[in-house]
Parts: C-alpha cells; structure tokens; sequence
C-alpha cells in the first residue's frame, strides 16, 4: 500500500489521508503509513526521502498552534451598564429571551439595566422622520442623566469594528477613567442620525453586516458577558 497511488497525495492534510487509509483492510503496513504521516512522513517513505514514481519529496507538515490571550488584566471596578434598545419587541419574543439570558449571566459581574424605547411614537410613515423621533428620545434621555462621568457608546453600521478583546478593553478604560456607568445604544429599523452619533463617546459595529437591531441585542449581550470573562481570565472565551 502507497499513499502515492492516491492523486494528490502529497497535498493531502493527516486527516484526509487516516480517511483514505480506514476506508482499506486493516494492515499494520497500512497503520504504518498514518502513523509516518501524522509524525512527519508522508505515505510509506522514510523522512526526506522522494516518491518512487512522481521524484517529489512530500511536502512539510504545517502544524497549528493554539492561539492564547496574553494580556492579563488586572482588577477591573464594575461599571454598571444600561443598554438602550429601541424595539417594539415583546418580553416573551424569542430575541428578548435569549438577550435576558445573557444579561443575567452577566448581571454575576456588574450592575446592567435594559431600558426600551418604543419605535415611532409620533407613526409617521417616512423612515427619516421616525429615525429623528426614536433619536430625540434617545437624546432626551442622554441629557437627563448625562453628565462627565457617563460613557455612552453607539451601535451603528457606520461605526468602528468591534471584536470581543477590544470591548473588554474599552470596559477596562471605562473603569479606570473613573466613570460611573456605560450605555450601549441600539437604534430601530433605520439606525441613529447623526446628533446621536455625535453625542456618543465611540461608534462601534459588532459585524461588517447590517444586524436586525433585536439579533444585535443578542449579540451585544453576549458579547458584555464574553468581555467581562475576559477581564476576569475566565474559560468562557477561548
């Protein structure tokens, strides 16, 4: 048995080949083959030696390595958040349950609050007008309890990529700098205008495509607890 007798063999991964070699009868020559290709040869030749019948030498194995966070965090003060969602979604909706369960898994590290904003109060039929109407209110409840000390965060398309080592960074920052809570913004169907972005400390996106503003409720949810088991050195995220 060669495994040169298979096309291709010398592009084949160890897993492709231990395939190939179960689908034929067992043989200790056979189980020699995967053994000399999962250690570092390929087919039945010896290490660096060429194929009898194609002259090439097999390739090299590519092992992966694990990727492991280096940095290591400190102790981090819990700064309550508040996620603001503008949603005319039930508490029963699957959405808003599945986002509770993360806010309660996440509720073990830090005071957070989900306050929700019913979309187009005034029901105006254009899109424009009833962005404008969900980010007065919006806005209206910023100035209420805005102050120095309340870093608030916007979710927008237009915003910078996310990913969740920068948000544990960013709840790292927020601690250190003294602040007394975040807010994460969560616009309607249409998104945020332009004074709401403004108005906002960081514009961030959790993915390069438009999210559903209730799946990105999920997302953001999962992802505050994913960055709080950062910060703590936690198994959850690996």
């Amino acid at each position: 048995f060669e495994f040169s007798t298979f096309p291709g063999w010398e592009m084949m991964g160890s897993y492709a080949l231990c395939r190939h070699a179960l689908r034929l009868p067992t043989s200790r020559r056979a189980i020699a083959c995967v053994h000399h290709r999962v250690t570092g040869t390929a087919g039945c030749l010896s290490p660096g030696m060429a194929s009898p019948e194609t002259g090439r030498h097999p390739p090299p194995i590519r092992r992966r390595t694990a990727v492991t966070a280096t940095k290591q965090y400190g102790a981090v003060r819990p700064v309550p958040i508040t996620v603001v969602t503008v949603t005319s979604n039930q508490k029963k909706d699957p959405a808003v349950v599945y986002a509770n369960e993360w806010l309660d898994k996440l509720a073990r590290y830090v005071n957070v609050e989900q306050v929700t904003l019913r979309p187009n109060p005034t029901g105006v039929k254009d899109p424009e007008l009833a962005k404008a109407e969900e980010s007065k209110r919006v806005l209206a409840m910023l100035q209420k309890s805005k102050s120095p000390s309340v870093y608030t965060v916007c979710l927008d398309e237009r915003g910078k990529d996310a990913t969740s080592e920068s948000l544990a960074d960013m709840l790292e920052l927020v601690s250190a700098s003294g602040c007394t809570s975040v807010h994460f913004l969560i616009g309607g169907p249409f998104g945020w205008t332009d004074e709401v972005r403004r108005a906002s400390n960081e514009t961030i996106r959790l993915s390069r495509c438009v999210l559903n503003h209730a799946v990105a409720n999920v997302v953001l949810c999962e992802q505050l607890y994913r960055a709080w088991s950062i910060l703590k050195g936690e198994p959850y995220h690996h």
